[in-house]
């Protein structure tokens, strides 16, 4: 093994052209995350091995993979995951910990992010957590909720939020989702599920719940 550190490596060849040849290898610390909420607690830019045990692929669009496991939720950025909607995951891969308008995320450190550490299996349908306008806190970002039996609001020039005394939580379809909205809000309350996200609105970040089935 090699102690953490810079070392040269130089090889001479003792024949007649008397040639040499070396190179300089860097062996860095490797952090192990063993778990979604260990990689969450980790500094803004760090890198690690992220440890996944049966995780499971919440939703996917474009080039993010909204991921849970028994600890938390996390966004997988641009790491190229194979994975799929519902797919199980279980391994190590190798990712860097960021932040973006409040979600955590995990994006890929160039040259060494793969997939070759995962195995990748079928799953069932995930269960969405059950919570409240009212309830939601930082833990909830990126994970498939059901705001429960919420009053819908549409707020001029805004669009549409649940709301909860002076809480609210824009509805708006981020995720490109099909589902279909109530025609009518006033007097009702509605069960909204989907993935918990951000969005700017004007200059303020703003919590907004992307639906995945029809609100009901």
């Amino acid at each position: 093994g090699m102690a953490v550190g810079t070392a040269t490596i130089t090889v001479k060849d003792s024949g007649a052209k008397q040639l040499t040849a070396s190179c300089t290898v860097t062996v860095k610390p490797w952090t192990v995350a063993g778990s979604i909420s260990e990689f969450k607690a980790l500094k803004e830019g760090q890198e690690a091995s992220l440890q996944l045990n049966d995780a499971q692929v919440l939703y996917t669009y474009k080039n993010k993979w909204y991921v849970r496991d028994a600890t938390g939720c996390l966004v997988f950025d641009n790491t190229a995951l194979t994975a799929k909607r519902n797919n199980i995951i279980t391994g190590f891969i190798y990712v860097s910990r960021s932040t973006a308008d409040k979600l955590d995320l995990a994006t890929a450190v160039k040259d060494i992010t793969n997939n070759n550490a995962l195995k990748i299996t079928e799953g069932d349908t995930p269960e969405a957590r059950v919570t409240s306008v009212s309830q939601l806190d930082d833990s909830d970002y990126a994970d498939y909720i059901t705001l429960a039996k919420s009053k819908l609001q549409l707020i001029e020039g805004l669009g549409l939020f649940a709301v909860s005394g002076q809480r609210r939580v824009n509805v708006f379809n981020v995720l490109g989702a099909k589902c279909s909205y109530p025609k009518s809000y006033d007097g009702k309350r509605f069960d909204i599920t989907g993935i918990l996200l951000t969005r700017t609105l004007g200059d303020e970040v703003i919590d907004v719940l992307s639906p995945l089935s029809n609100i009901v």
